[in-house]
């Protein structure tokens, strides 16, 4: 919200005073940050991928209905990136919970192992990849 475009989306579209009256015929959930940071500060959000999907829609919505090139639209591609960039080393840090874990498991599994080549030799390598689903000691 502080950020230097920051101020483009902490408010709702006013279509009136932005003499957009077809906003509402292609946006059709519309979302801002300061509609964001009220939902938080009111408890609203049970998960960070609620807040995300949120902030994520806001950025959506403005690049959708202003066109490339249009200088709204950079504002909220640039936005969009610098959350991204920041969010991603965020949500590496926050616990999983039963359901994300499963999934988890379910990628790893689905992951086939390469052939192994005839013309070189491999080595076996041990990752170092804690057990996300070990029971905590």
């Amino acid at each position: 919200m502080s950020h230097q475009h920051g101020w483009v989306f902490n408010k709702p579209v006013d279509v009136i005073a932005l003499k957009i009256p077809d906003y509402f015929n292609v946006i059709k959930k519309t979302m801002d940050l300061g509609s964001i940071k009220a939902k938080l500060c009111s408890g609203s959000y049970s998960s960070p991928s609620q807040f995300i999907a949120d902030v994520k829609l806001t950025f959506s919505n403005t690049m959708t209905y202003n066109p490339p090139g249009n200088d709204v639209h950079i504002m909220a591609d640039v936005l969009s990136k610098f959350f991204e960039l920041r969010r991603k080393p965020i949500e590496k840090k926050l616990p999983v919970n039963g359901s994300q874990q499963q999934t988890v498991h379910e990628e790893i599994n689905l992951v086939k192992p390469m052939p192994s080549s005839k013309k070189r030799k491999m080595t076996s390598v041990q990752p170092n990849v804690p057990n996300l689903l070990a029971e905590p000691s």
